[in-house]
């Protein structure tokens, strides 16, 4: 699926590339065996902090922590392959994790093997409440230190328990599988192993279910390799490319299919255990083969509705384009204002949105008229070229307008935010001044480095803030957060909800910002940016869900999921805004340009741009013939077994995707 998305996506990006200011590239490096090298000099020579965390974390974990600072992750094409590729040459092991910081970017990454010790989720985790903050602090010496101690917590569990107890009761609780499995064993075998265990079928029905999958995959491929044929046809090959690669695919799982049937009906018997499990995988290969391709005939049914209901569709994509065009002048307005109000990086994720609408309008416009042409008395075709159907351009044209929507939309959005966030700040900055005279009220020095950290970190907010407030507001919540941590201990059950209570709407309105902020961003340049940014901000809208949950009932773990949720989607947006700018730089250096006029050909944008929408992408659901996502009903009939397949979450940050040679880990802008 991913490389179906990325073809129409790169195709689409090659719009709106822009050619990148020259930078010193910075190559990957060998470590040569330090677990410390400063390239940037942020350290001033003084490792010994760090190290001594790299130690404990070795004693205590088994886990090889190494970290390298550069200036710039610009010697090579994202900073996940700059990570692994350093991690690779200087000869990293399984338990061996890199961070790797880029101190003028502003940008990190983590590369650890597929075998590290830790899941994508724990390094996540760890990345965004240990070191993310320090960063973001411009403490260098102190990121590491906190991810270190992080991957220690995680490494070990507490740290602080013996281990032999729970040694021994995983030798107890050995024994007694062991004793379990052999009476289970012989009691099956008395009984005839009539019925696996509570809903589960026998090897008879999954022999049963094995010869009919066998049967309707192998009949669906034929009726699929007519369908495709149908398909270009009428849709031409740039449009069905990704029907036809679809296909091979599915041969190849079917052939497997048939070759784990062959293994089966040989002369040389495999025990019910191999049986079983090889059978299973039969009707998981044949199933997978039969889902992707009734994705595609999905597709192309929707693309025949499409073609039915051309011409009112056109009039509808017709009229919302030019409701837009008439929205564009104000936009603009619009933006040019927030420039002049706040910060460059507090308009970051939409100071070009009007420049990328107006390029959308005009695909549409192209698209709509190579439409009409094609569904005109005498249609069929345009400027001498043959136009093979209405329904590709019909939806190229859709999405155009669709997605100049969204941009113009998320101005305004952002707009409101901002002049929210300027009223809240001077909330925020109260909540927390309130906390700080209460904690200071408390006898003893328990609570003074805690003090003193919060006062001089509003110190350095206040000033300025009304250039980025979304951003000052989230700082000032933060430090809240730790200070009302610290609270916590001195406070009784009351007061602490009741401190909740009186910050929650507020911080629950920031992280729902943050969570708007990132998705709009997401969803209009979605061809850039791949599963880091989309990992953080769907956990962002999961915790954001969980905030709202325990709202009436627990307003501590409200404000603490909410907390977590503005966190969380910040750290999506900065990684999506970051694979953005890797990927139109790499399509800037490739040469494609920023107009309809380009190196590219229309009918390639048109191409690329199907290539999402067959995927489900995008957001028209005008009049005049329903959404564009779906819609018609396949020709070809799902089955119902089904095996799973495991998909790993680390990926690379670069939206072309691809191996990370074995590698995986996250990263991010701070």
């Amino acid at each position: 699926m991913r490389s179906r998305i990325v073809v129409g996506a790169a195709l689409l990006a090659g719009l709106f590339a822009v050619v990148p200011t020259a930078a010193h590239a910075q190559d990957p490096v060998d470590l040569a065996g330090a677990y410390v090298l400063d390239e940037s000099g942020v350290l001033d020579g003084d490792t010994s902090g760090i190290e001594a965390a790299l130690d404990t974390l070795y004693a205590e974990a088994g886990i090889q922590l190494f970290v390298v600072y550069v200036d710039s992750f610009d010697g090579a094409d994202s900073s996940a392959e700059w990570a692994d590729t350093t991690a690779e040459i200087s000869g990293l092991g399984a338990t061996d994790a890199l961070l790797a910081i880029a101190t003028d970017d502003r940008v990190y990454q983590v590369s650890v093997a597929e075998d590290f010790p830790l899941s994508d989720s724990d390094l996540a985790d760890i990345e965004a409440d240990r070191l993310v903050p320090e960063l973001r602090d411009d403490d260098w010496e102190g990121g590491a230190i906190a991810f270190a101690d992080g991957l220690r917590g995680e490494g070990n569990g507490s740290g602080s328990l013996p281990v032999w107890p729970f040694i021994l009761l995983l030798v107890a609780a050995f024994v007694g599988v062991l004793v379990y499995l052999f009476t289970r064993r012989a009691r099956r075998a008395a009984a005839g192993e009539s019925k696996l265990a509570s809903g589960e079928p026998t090897q008879k029905e999954l022999d049963q279910r094995a010869g009919t999958v066998l049967v309707e995959i192998d009949d669906s491929l034929r009726t699929s390799e007519q369908e495709l044929g149908f398909a270009v046809a009428q849709f031409g090959e740039e449009a069905t490319r990704e029907f036809a690669a679809a296909l091979a695919t599915a041969k190849t799982h079917v052939a497997e299919a048939f070759g784990i049937r062959q293994k089966l009906d040989d002369a040389f018997p495999e025990t019910p255990a191999q049986k079983r499990e090889l059978t299973l995988q039969l009707i998981g290969l044949a199933e997978s083969a039969d889902t992707a391709l009734d994705a595609q005939a999905d597709a192309f049914d929707a693309l025949r509705e499409v073609e039915k209901n051309a011409a009112s569709i056109l009039d509808s994509v017709d009229a919302a384009a030019g409701a837009l065009d008439a929205r564009v002048r104000a936009t603009e307005a619009t933006v040019a204002q927030l420039a002049g109000r706040f910060s460059p990086a507090a308009i970051a994720t939409v100071v070009d949105n009007v420049a990328r609408a107006r390029t959308l309008l005009q695909l549409a416009a192209a698209s709509s008229s190579t439409a009409r042409a094609a569904i005109a008395p005498a249609g069929g075709s345009k400027n001498g070229q043959t136009v093979a159907s209405p329904a590709v351009p019909v939806r190229a044209a859709q999405a155009g307008v669709a997605q100049a929507g969204q941009l113009l939309d998320a101005v305004d959005s952002l707009a409101a935010a901002l002049d929210r966030a300027v009223r809240d700040l001077d909330e925020a900055v109260a909540e927390t001044n309130r906390d700080l005279a209460e904690a200071r009220a408390v006898p003893g020095a328990e609570l003074e480095s805690v003090i003193a950290a919060t006062s001089a970190g509003l110190a350095a907010v206040l000033p300025g803030s009304e250039k980025n407030p979304l951003d000052a507001i989230e700082r000032v919540e933060r430090l809240d957060e730790t200070l009302g941590q610290a609270l916590a201990a001195v406070r009784d059950r009351q007061a602490q909800e009741a401190s909740a209570r009186s910050s929650l709407d507020r911080v629950l309105a920031s992280a729902r910002t943050q969570i708007a902020t990132g998705e709009e961003f997401l969803t209009t340049r979605r061809g850039g940016v791949g599963t880091d940014a989309r990992t953080r901000l769907s956990a962002a809208r999961q915790a954001l869900d969980e905030a709202q949950s325990l709202a009436a009932t627990d307003p501590v773990g409200a404000l603490s999921s909410a907390h977590r949720a503005s966190s969380l989607a910040q750290q999506g947006t900065d990684l999506a805004r970051g694979e953005v700018d890797y990927f139109e730089r790499s399509n800037a250096d490739r040469g494609y340009s920023g107009g309809l006029g380009g190196s590219m050909s229309t009918d390639s944008i048109l191409g690329g741009i199907l290539g999402g929408l067959l995927q489900g992408g995008g957001g028209w659901s005008g009049g005049g013939g329903g959404s564009w996502s779906g819609g018609g009903s396949s020709s070809r009939r799902s089955t119902s077994y089904g095996g799973s397949s495991r998909r790993s979450s680390g990926g690379s940050r670069r939206s072309s995707g691809g191996s990370r040679g074995g590698r995986r880990g996250g990263g991010g802008r701070f």
